[in-house]
């Protein structure tokens, strides 16, 4: 980030009276621009920001970061810079603790410290990654000999990779942000873009998954309303085995994130199987995990391969660490699947796992049904806490069924979600059209279905009245 240097980097001093170490060193340089570190099954999360909600930032501006962590931990903030260097920016000369409270917001430089961080070239895209580690760490594991003598320490990624350990994923958690750095002059993007990804999967590579006729239709659905009426500058579709976990994550962890900026609005739409499986970061007070069925998840009893299952299945935890890519923008997430069904064609859902060994099941688990929608309700929300705000509405509650009507086979809250934008002039924010649903969708069930709850929510409120799935036409 052109701040000016002090080895790679130059550092204002406001305070001429403080000594800090200044000899120049050469920059730790890679071939290439450092591949990305994310953990997808950290225990806790992290939320870094900057102070330009469009985190655009023109030659000569000031910039400052800000970082917080649901665990107490140890903090190191990294700057990837467009050369391809690393730069450890905290802890630095003015900042040496770097204990990290948890909720407690740590401020990058410090308001009392003697130096900004200012904008020079080279200009481009850049990362600011947070990294905590839940334990100390000796700079020395980052290859460097300290990291509090300058404002900020030329750092090897391999040193950046050492304190990240693929094998311990609930020691450390991270979470990065891009930042664009500009010349002055260069005007920013007039329009802020809108995509939708919408996501059906209803034929699946593992033949003991029952197939799902709804998401296909369900995502025509969508599409079609969306298209015509939403005004989104693409519409995305994966359907069945364009669906795999790697082609999800893809879309939303880079390809989203490449394609959009900060202020942008991005639906990301969801329907098909949903399941359970047991809690192995203790983050869940259920002792389980929920998650989303893609194409090629494997559906293996959980004695015999339960590190397959999870490793082929989108977890709760793993989707809200995704989602945390796209922080900046708007996001909706719409999630039309169910976990307590599964026994019907009727119902979403994926039945017991156990098929030839018959189990009954424990107190805990009848209790708890399949949440996934509760729990990754609980994972956004600790994101929010950390100041990412994103919306979800959902179609069901725990231990409800997500129902799919016929004769043409469309899932429910799908059907008058869709129903409601084609017939309802713009604008039409999310809020709109989740109290229709949520006010339509239960008496219709009730009525055609007895004895059967459908009970759609929304997460985010606020954020739901300001974020249109209809906009005005001159939008």
């Amino acid at each position: 980030m052109g701040w000016q240097r002090v080895g790679s980097l130059t550092v204002v001093l406001l305070l001429t009276a403080v000594t800090v170490r200044t000899e120049q060193l050469e920059p730790v340089r890679s071939d290439s621009s450092p591949p990305k570190i994310q953990n997808d099954h950290a225990a806790f999360s992290v939320r870094v920001d900057v102070d330009k909600p469009d985190r655009v930032y023109y030659e000569g501006e000031q910039l400052v970061a800000r970082v917080r962590s649901s665990r107490d931990g140890y903090l190191f903030l990294f700057n990837y810079r467009p050369d391809g260097t690393v730069q450890c920016i905290f802890p630095n000369a003015f900042q040496k603790e770097n204990r990290i409270r948890a909720g407690e917001e740590v401020i990058v430089p410090a308001p009392e410290a003697p130096f900004v961080f200012r904008i020079r070239p080279p200009f481009g895209e850049e990362i600011l990654q947070a990294v905590v580690c839940l334990e100390a760490v000796p700079p020395q594991q980052l290859g460097v000999a300290s990291l509090t003598e300058q404002a900020s320490t030329p750092v090897p990624f391999e040193g950046v990779k050492a304190i990240c350990p693929v094998e311990k994923p609930q020691s450390w958690a991270e979470h990065s942000v891009q930042v664009e750095t500009r010349p002055l002059g260069k005007e920013p993007q007039p329009k802020h873009k809108r995509i939708a990804l919408l996501i059906g999967v209803g034929k699946f590579q593992d033949s003991r998954i029952r197939p799902l006729e709804a998401p296909a239709h369900d995502v025509e659905l969508v599409g079609t309303v969306f298209r015509d009426g939403g005004r989104f500058d693409e519409v995305i579709t994966l359907v069945d085995e364009n669906a795999t976990y790697r082609s999800i994550q893809e879309h939303i962890c880079e390809l989203l994130p490449a394609a959009t900026v900060s202020g942008d609005v991005i639906v990301i739409y969801f329907t098909g199987h949903g399941g359970r499986c047991a809690d192995d970061n203790g983050d869940e007070q259920d002792g389980l995990d929920e998650y989303l069925v893609p194409y090629d998840g494997q559906y293996v009893e959980p004695w015999k391969d339960q590190e397959a299952l999870r490793n082929s299945m989108i977890l709760d935890d793993t989707f809200a660490r995704w989602v945390q890519c796209l922080d900046g923008r708007q996001v909706v997430v719409i999630i039309d699947a169910c976990y307590s069904g599964g026994h019907t064609a009727l119902e979403k859902g994926l039945p017991p796992l156990i098929r030839s060994k018959p189990t009954v099941p424990s107190t805990q688990e009848a209790a708890a049904g399949f949440d996934f929608v509760d729990d990754i309700r609980e994972e956004l929300t600790r994101v929010k806490n950390l100041g990412q705000e994103v919306v979800l509405l959902a179609s069901c509650s725990a231990q409800e069924i997500a129902v799919v009507d016929r004769p043409k086979p469309v899932s429910v809250m799908t059907a008058f979600l869709t129903e409601y934008l084609e017939r309802t002039a713009p604008p039409v924010t999310v809020r709109q059209a989740a109290d229709y649903v949520i006010e339509v969708v239960p008496a219709y069930v009730r009525k055609h279905y007895p004895g059967v709850t459908q009970t759609p929510y929304l997460v985010g409120e606020e954020a739901a009245e300001q974020i249109c799935l209809k906009p005005a036409a001159s939008f």
